[in-house]
């Protein structure tokens, strides 16, 4: 999917996750049939599955993770954009949507249902892990270039990345709660009006991103739950 639907816009990975649900929206709706839903479906899985996994400067990928940014002709990174933990999450919660829902036993709903284990069996999270002696140990980095290496900036704060735990827990990382326990420790309860405190993230898309996919009524992290 692309970025935005301006002529020069390569693709964005995180458009592609939150793009993947709405073949099955239309095929519940009668848009589309549900044969073509799954095949295109099945087609972007192929692409990730196959695609170029490596630390070169034009690979679609690297250590299971994607490139913010892909050329739409050429499907490699573009914009000399970062390997992004985030993006990559949002693409791997709408690859999760697709196996959840296409559950039939053909052969193109099964092959989508084993590539979605095969791109989220893969996932090396440890390769993200931040080890500094900042606010961000332990923390999950935001990106890797190949040309500057894994960024020195990690997820702190409520924010859109409320998931990224949740799906680094169920897709194998280790000492993850090691890890998640470093993320909420920057968090920031405020009191911007009266009487209504809150933990802080004022963007919308925080509010917004992970409740498309994760149903939060009646959970709560250690942080919120005190």
């Amino acid at each position: 999917m692309k970025d935005r639907a301006a002529a020069r816009a390569p693709a964005s990975i995180a458009a592609t996750g939150f793009g993947l649900p709405s073949f099955a929206i239309g095929a519940e709706r009668n848009w589309i049939s549900r044969k073509d839903a799954a095949q295109i479906t099945l087609n972007i899985l192929r692409f990730f599955a196959n695609s170029n996994q490596s630390a070169d400067t034009n690979a679609t990928g690297y250590k299971g993770f994607y490139y913010h940014f892909i050329g739409l002709e050429t499907g490699t990174r573009t914009r000399h954009c970062e390997l992004s933990s985030i993006d990559t999450g949002i693409l791997m919660m709408g690859i999760i949507f697709a196996r959840n829902y296409y559950d039939q036993a053909n052969a193109t709903e099964t092959e989508i249902r084993n590539l979605a284990a095969f791109l989220l069996g893969r996932l090396e999270w440890d390769f993200f892990l931040m080890n500094t002696t900042d606010k961000f140990n332990k923390t999950l980095s935001m990106g890797f270039t190949p040309e500057q290496g894994v960024r020195d900036f990690g997820w702190a704060g409520y924010s859109e990345g409320l998931f990224l735990y949740i799906l680094a827990a169920g897709t194998g990382m280790e000492n993850v709660e090691e890890s998640h326990e470093a993320w909420l420790k920057t968090y920031k309860w405020q009191t911007p009006y009266e009487e209504l405190s809150h933990v802080a993230f004022p963007p919308l898309f925080g509010h917004q991103f992970s409740h498309s996919f994760i149903d939060f009524r009646g959970l709560g992290d250690k942080y919120m739950k005190s």
